[in-house]
């Protein structure tokens, strides 16, 4: 799972990343991503 994300072990992975880059900026840059693609929930929820 790990390496088809492309985070390899010996750099600790997506948890690492969100650590090094803060929760912050990563929930800034998912909503622009959401917003750039126009993606949302299912309507099946």
């Amino acid at each position: 799972m790990i390496f088809s994300t492309g985070f390899v072990p010996f750099r600790r992975g997506p948890i690492q990343y969100i650590r090094t880059v803060g929760v912050d900026i990563l929930v800034e840059r998912l909503k622009a991503l959401q917003r750039r693609l126009d993606w949302g929930a299912s309507s099946l929820i």
